[in-house]
């Protein structure tokens, strides 16, 4: 069984005009973390 994991919030926050940068100040992040969530580097949880 294989469970594959997608995401959409580069689209999403592209389409808003939101820089990388300030969404990731809006959650508490660093852009390196927003990067990473992004390329489905790391899974949030």
């Amino acid at each position: 069984m294989s469970t594959e994991v997608t995401n959409s919030i580069k689209e999403i926050r592209e389409a808003r005009k939101i820089k990388q940068l300030d969404m990731a100040k809006e959650l508490g992040v660093s852009r390196q973390t927003m990067t990473a969530i992004e390329n489905i580097n790391i899974i949030p949880v």
